[in-house]
């Protein structure tokens, strides 16, 4: 994710996130960040979340 600049940048995200049901985690790392699921979630679903943040965006998901 592009556009996190501090800690208050993730915990919103995180939050938006944890939000969708099947996240069960998030965790910021120096260059991506990886988000735990215990059952599928689209990846509209994940980015849409992400973004209704603020100026965010999403680089790639795998």
């Amino acid at each position: 994710m592009e556009g996190i600049h501090c800690q208050t940048c993730r915990k919103r995200i995180a939050e938006a996130l944890a939000a969708l049901p099947g996240v069960t985690d998030v965790v910021f790392r120096e260059e991506f960040t990886e988000v735990f699921l215990d059952h599928d979630v689209e990846d509209r679903a994940l980015k849409k979340a992400v973004e209704s943040c603020g100026d965010y965006s999403v680089g790639k998901i795998d």
